[in-house]
């Protein structure tokens, strides 16, 4: 727990953020407004070849401040196999992008989006609202932390 508040003082308070849902098959987004008061799904991106390009792309056409990522962990709460390929996606973002960056837990996120947004049913925008869905539980911490 400490973890995540030494990384929530990196984010700033201010500026757009990105929400990052990162898949083998596509990639969510989701932004923040500059005050972080709204936020909003982008989209659903591809291929994964071209994704961290697309992802800089993206960030320098917003005037990102900060990344919020879903983390796989499993149920127990261990890093799950997919923390490998997030991880490599990470890398390969700061090698492009210095910002901070920060890592959420993402359990039960697609079940949380398809029960609140979708309706009960699957969708391929359901990547971009789990990426809104981490903002705003990041968001909604930060500002309950004293």
């Amino acid at each position: 727990m400490q973890y995540f508040i030494l990384m929530l003082q990196e984010i700033p308070k201010v500026g757009v953020l990105i929400g990052i849902d990162y898949g083998d098959v596509r990639t969510g987004i989701a932004f923040s407004d500059y005050n972080q008061k709204i936020i909003v799904p982008n989209g659903v991106y591809g291929p994964k070849s071209h994704i961290v390009d697309i992802v800089v792309d993206l960030i320098e056409s917003r005037g990102v401040v900060g990344a919020i990522i879903g983390w796989p962990l499993n149920m127990k709460g261990e890093e799950a196999f997919q923390c490998q390929v997030v991880q490599e996606f990470i890398n390969d973002l700061f090698v492009k992008w210095e910002g901070p960056i920060h890592k959420i837990d993402e359990r039960l996120s697609s079940s949380y989006v398809r029960s609140v947004y979708s309706g009960g049913v699957t969708f391929k925008a359901d990547d971009a609202l789990c990426a809104m869905s981490f903002l705003e539980t990041f968001i909604t911490k930060r500002n309950n932390m004293k």
